[in-house]
């Protein structure tokens, strides 16, 4: 047995072995492919030990075999007796590696472990009076050329950053224009030596010029020519001067709320990918690396180039998010236990419950609010009745269902003035959220508020969060987008949220806006009026479900399991591999069945309806018919994915999700077929010239 030199699949279970991470084995007169788990006729050595090399020695534990792939650098060497792990010993590789090694509770060489004595930058934090927490943040951040900081909100990631900047570094500072102010104040309060200049309009750009200089710019403000350009397929090259890349050579990119740039085909993320490349350090600041789906989190790992040294490529992203290609796009499943660990790589996420055990918890209250009137109730009813089979991680159409949930929070604006009456009797201060403007346009005319919206000046958000914390206003009120990033509004105690963001991220963020360092208030309370219908309540469920799977992939940390290490019998192992592959088959095999069982009953209720919308009579199903309907379903799925519903093309929501449900039902019967037809025959614009048989009268009949 040996290491393989080239990738495979396991022939246990049947999962991918990159190169020399497994063994092949010569049997039946043929190579075949072992995972490292699966192995059979494996030696254990009882050795724990972590080289000058960076050589990890230790016996095989399935419990542990995530957590040592996400080693910095992690290679199995498997050609030589014993075998090992090799990893990275690269200096801002360094504290991750030791990290890990005390997890796993192997014995260091003492030469790997970091020099006690303090270099410049991290005995400055301390002499400032940061944190430990965030001392530690600068010396790890200070030592890395490509990194994100991703610290919970409101622990201080631009003090942070500030001094892990080198004295005399050339800095330029990408942020959303609602914080390019407070990103002045906190250098001048901070870092007093460095010289600030804010980009104001998009003319003005330059870079920094000098030493010790911050150059201050939004996002919408980068050039045009930062971005690269395709020269031939999977060819890039840039179109900075000879003078921008030798100024940048020696610049530091800082990104603030980078989860702005998580959309890698968008303008913005592309500038900022064009940019990094020529600069000589790259941070990301983020309290929220992943914001709604996985492809997301990818985009900015791409945007800061991070994604070789994550996770390798697209192809181990997909894998590690169990997500597979389907008939209509990705399939997104639950991320394995490695993701969070793999991201460590070139990540540091401290969460306030574990460094700040001195900041108030929060309390959450959910307000039960009676203020649908019988019109609103009728349009809730008549809503999930219609889509009630649609919504499931889908929306409906974003019109209507926008609009629905605008009038939902108008009906809760008297129960949200009287709410804030109590408050302001009780002389407690208070910021209200909403997703709509409606209840924050509202507030706007009570004596002694203010409001932040998308329309509010930068200069004028950070003079309000000034007033608030110094006593001076009864509260704020603000739209979840425009206050949800860079505002400190530890004068409050208390959010009341009229209704929320359908991006679980955004509304964590803006809970963050009271619960940060410098709060003294024993207690956060976060209050979420809803009315009481199912429509509602089911957009909160979805929320939920899509905030544990931000918490799976980014917060939720692989824990060593270290034990007495013992062997089992090759017909032990072979046993224990064959029930859970066993197993994992018919779970498989049941969701299949029951996928498909539901997709069939939803089809009765589908085709009742369509056929009560549909002007045509009963049509006559030939086979000519049939390829038609499969052709044009093919077509209108592969020129649109339903988000776009005016280009004259594709399916609206609503019918792109029905469409995937009775693709599930794979047309085993007639009434799938015509549930389908009858969808097709409303898109006669799309249609008729390209299917004229889908419209022609001598093929139905009554």
């Amino acid at each position: 047995m040996k290491a393989n030199k080239f990738a495979g699949k396991c022939v246990t279970c049947d999962n991918r072995v990159d190169a020399s991470a497994g063994f092949i084995k010569r049997e039946d007169n043929r190579w075949v492919v072992y995972c490292v788990a699966c192995v059979p006729d494996r030696k254990v050595d009882e050795e724990r030990k972590l080289t000058k090399g960076g050589r990890v020695f230790m016996p095989y534990e399935p419990d542990n075999i995530g957590l040592v792939r996400t080693f910095p650098g992690a290679k199995f060497c498997g050609e030589e007796k014993p075998v090992y792990w090799q990893v990275s010993l690269e200096e801002q590789d360094r504290i991750r590696v030791l990290e890990i090694a005390d997890s796993l509770a192997l014995d260091v060489d003492p030469d790997l472990r970091i020099n006690e004595e303090m270099d410049g930058v991290t005995a400055m934090a301390q002499d400032a009076g940061l944190y430990p927490f965030q001392v530690a943040g600068v010396q790890w951040l200070n030592k890395r050329k490509r990194a994100i900081l991703g610290d919970d909100m409101g622990l201080g990631k631009t003090v942070q950053t500030l001094y892990s900047l080198d004295y005399c570094a050339s800095v330029l500072v990408v942020c959303p224009s609602a914080v390019k102010y407070n990103w002045a104040e906190e250098v001048e309060r901070w870092t007093p030596h460095f010289n600030v200049h804010i980009i104001r309009k998009k003319s003005e750009f330059r870079l920094p010029e000098s030493a010790s200089e911050i150059v201050i710019v939004s996002y919408d403000m980068l050039p045009k020519h930062f971005e690269d350009i395709e020269v031939e397929k999977g060819k890039w090259e840039s179109q900075l001067s000879d003078t921008e890349k030798d100024t940048l050579a020696d610049v530091t990119l800082v990104c603030d709320e980078a989860h702005k740039v998580s959309n890698w085909k968008s303008l913005r993320s592309r500038r900022v990918k064009g940019l990094g490349k020529a600069c000589e350090k790259v941070w990301f600041l983020t309290g929220t690396p992943l914001l709604n789906h996985p492809p997301q989190l990818f985009g900015i790992l791409s945007a800061g180039d991070m994604v070789q040294d994550t996770f390798g490529g697209w192809s181990k992203f997909t894998r590690c998010f169990n997500a597979y290609k389907g008939r209509f796009g990705w399939n997104w499943g639950q991320p394995t236990p490695e993701v969070s660990g793999y991201l460590h790589r070139v990540m540091k996420r401290r969460m306030k419950s574990e460094v700040m055990t001195d900041l108030p918890p929060k309390t959450f209250q959910t307000l039960v609010v009676d203020g649908a009137n019988s019109s609103l109730i009728k349009e809730l009813d008549a809503a999930w009745e219609e889509w009630k089979d649609v919504i499931t991680s889908e929306l409906p159409p974003f019109e209507e269902f926008s609009l629905i949930r605008k009038h939902l929070a108008n009906a809760k604006i008297p129960a949200m003035l009287e709410y804030v009456e109590s408050a302001e009797e009780q002389d407690a201060k208070l910021v209200v959220a909403s997703a709509h403007r409606g209840p924050i346009d509202a507030l706007a005319k009570r004596d002694g508020w203010e409001v932040i919206t998308g329309n509010t000046p930068s200069h004028k958000r950070q003079e309000i969060c000034n007033r608030l914390n110094n006593g001076e206003l009864k509260g704020v009120g603000l739209t979840i987008t425009a206050g949800g990033t860079g505002l400190n509004l530890v004068g409050a105690s208390t959010m009341l949220f009229v209704d929320v963001d359908w991006t679980p991220a955004n509304n964590i963020q803006c809970q963050d806006r009271i619960c940060r360092i410098g709060q003294t208030s024993d207690n956060i309370l976060i209050a979420t009026m809803v009315i009481d219908h199912v429509l509602e309540r089911h957009i909160h469920d979805l929320i939920d479900i899509k905030s544990r799977l931000i918490y799976n992939a980014i917060d939720k940390m692989l824990t060593a399991k270290v034990t007495q290490s013992q062997s089992e019998t090759e017909a032990e192992y072979l046993a224990r591999m064959e029930a859970i592959e066993n197993i994992a088959a018919e779970q498989e095999k049941q969701r299949a069945e029951t996928d498909k069982q539901r997709a069939k009953e939803r089809v009765k209720g589908l085709l009742t309806r369509e056929r009560q919308r549909a002007t045509l009579p009963e049509l006559r199903l030939t086979k000519e018919r049939k390829n038609t309907i499969l052709d044009a379903m093919g077509y209108m799925l592969s020129v649109c994915d339903g988000a776009e519903s005016r280009d004259d093309k594709g399916f609206n929501k609503p019918d792109s999700c029905i469409t995937r449900i009775l693709a599930r039902t794979e047309f085993e019967t007639a009434n799938e077929w015509r549930t389908m037809d009858r969808i097709l025959t409303r898109y006669h614009r799309q249609l008729s010239g390209r299917f004229p048989v889908l419209f022609e009268k001598d093929k139905i009949t009554a």
